[in-house]
């Protein structure tokens, strides 16, 4: 049963959310006291995870819903033992209770530092990170990085969409189980040069990758200007938008291939040539159901307007020149 793939900054909004409700329930009955006894038993009784905070936690509740909290661990049981799934330095969360109060309008932010999440693989074909939120992400490795957020609305529904901040995280030792990049790379081509698909390896590819994003959120998609994935032998770079409500994205990416990969997957000259110059723009797309590499029709036009008009700069030049030595 394929699930839709959930964003990764929904990922992690979404595992604070139990906390930041437990915590904020203890508030409006406690406000001078450290609620960090309460949101941890909750946590623990509600749930299969132990919540650790390293300093005191006090709530401030009206005009503004304050929450700062620091040193927060969550862990999760591996073999009869505890082990860290999720770990934020600091964590800082703000809601204007009085314009709430006043006028039922929610406004409020969230900052999110020193993010660091261990997503490994608790069973087959599962990840712990799927098994919390029953979604279908498929990826491990370790995530870091910071979030800012701050929307308003007048509903929860309508702040959502409202979203706006900015991101940057990095995935180190990642794999993202049941796709071969590579291969998905090679159709994708096939497709634009009209040949036959590549066979699929007899043997898996487990090779791990790293990742870098950065850019802004507006109105709950975020802008990665700057996307770069490192595999072996192997640089992808490009650009796209991701949906924090649903986990949709659309990327166009390019892919370089150095000369030690020829051999290891056995490609043709004319493959090896197409992706040692990263002439080819892919398009990688989630519909909410599938993930699809297909050719970016729309960015090799532009490679090939951008390339006409180099040429016909390039005659034009020549020909003034020639006409500048001929007078």
């Amino acid at each position: 049963m394929i699930r839709k793939i959930k964003s990764l900054f929904t990922v992690i909004l979404t595992l604070l959310a139990g906390l930041s409700v437990s915590l904020l329930f203890c508030a409006l009955l406690v406000t001078s006291i450290d609620v960090r006894p309460l949101a941890i038993q909750s946590i623990q009784l509600f749930s299969d995870y132990k919540l650790q905070i390293e300093e005191p936690v006090y709530v401030d509740v009206y005009p503004e819903l304050n929450l700062k909290i620091t040193g927060l661990t969550l862990s999760e049981k591996k073999l009869d033992q505890m082990t860290d799934f999720v770990e934020i330095g600091r964590f800082d969360f703000t809601l204007d209770t009085e314009l709430l109060m006043s006028e039922g309008q929610f406004s409020g932010d969230i900052n999110l530092q020193e993010i660091d999440l261990h997503l490994r693989l608790v069973s087959d074909q599962l990840t712990n990170l799927d098994r919390a939120l029953a979604s279908n992400t498929n990826l491990i490795g370790r995530m870091t990085g910071e979030i800012s957020l701050s929307g308003e609305g007048n509903s929860i529904s309508e702040l959502m969409d409202n979203l706006n901040g900015k991101m940057n995280m990095e995935l180190t030792e990642g794999q993202w189980l049941n796709y071969d990049i590579w291969h998905q790379l090679r159709v994708a081509r096939s497709i634009y040069k009209r040949e036959g698909s590549p066979e699929q390896p007899i043997t898996k590819n487990n090779s791990t990758f790293s990742i870098k994003a950065s850019g802004p959120i507006e109105s709950s998609i975020f802008k990665n200007a700057d996307f770069l994935m490192k595999m072996p032998y192997t640089l992808i770079h490009g650009r796209g938008e991701l949906s924090l409500i649903d986990g949709l994205f659309d990327y166009s990416l390019r892919a370089t291939f150095e000369k030690g990969l020829t051999s290891i997957l056995n490609l043709s000259e004319d493959e090896s040539l197409d992706f040692s110059s990263a002439t080819l723009p892919i398009r990688v797309r989630s519909d909410g159901k599938t993930v699809t590499f297909r050719p970016d029709i729309e960015e090799i036009f532009r490679d090939e307007v951008e390339s006409t008009l180099n040429k016909q700069n390039d005659n034009l030049k020549n020909k003034i020149r020639n006409n500048l030595f001929n007078w």
